[in-house]
C-alpha cells in the first residue's frame, strides 16, 4: 500500500481524534485536571464530556477508515477538516470573547489550525476531482 499525503494526514488525524477523544470519554477528570479543573460527581457534565470524547474518537475511526479504504478516502478528509476546523474557529472565537487561554489550550489550537489548513489544502489540490473549487 502506497503511503500518499491524504493517508498520512488521515492516519494521522485519526490517531489524535482517537486518542484525544478516547482520553475525555474514559477519563474526564484527568482531562479537567490538565487544566486546573476538578469536577467531583456531576453526572450531567460528565454525560456531556463523556459523549464529546466519543464523537472525536469516532471521527478518529472515519479518518482511519479512510485511510484503508480508497473510495471513502475524500469523505473521511472532509470529516476530519469538520473537526479540525471547527474547533479552530470556535476556539478563536472563545480568544476574542474570553481572553487567552493556558499553553495546552494554546497547543491544541495550533495542532487544530495546521490539521485544517492540510485537510483543506488536500481537498483543493485534489488533481482528479473539483470537490471544493
Amino acid at each position: 500500500m502506497k503511503v500518499t499525503k491524504k493517508k498520512a494526514y488521515l492516519l494521522l488525524s485519526g490517531i489524535i481524534l482517537m486518542l484525544v477523544g478516547g482520553y475525555i470519554s474514559i477519563s474526564p477528570n484527568s482531562y479537567l485536571n490538565q487544566f486546573g479543573l476538578r469536577v467531583d460527581s456531576n453526572i450531567n457534565f460528565f454525560s456531556d464530556l463523556r459523549s464529546m470524547g466519543g464523537c472525536l474518537f469516532i471521527f478518529g475511526l472515519i479518518a482511519l477508515a479512510g485511510s484503508i479504504i480508497k473510495r471513502i478516502e475524500d469523505a473521511a478528509i472532509m470529516a476530519s477538516l469538520a473537526v479540525f476546523g471547527s474547533y479552530s474557529i470556535f476556539r478563536i472565537a472563545a480568544i476574542v470573547l474570553d481572553g487567552i487561554p493556558g499553553t495546552a489550550i494554546l497547543g491544541a489550537i495550533g495542532i487544530e489550525i495546521i490539521f485544517a489548513i492540510l485537510g483543506l489544502a488536500l481537498l483543493i489540490t485534489n488533481p482528479k476531482q473539483k470537490i471544493l473549487v
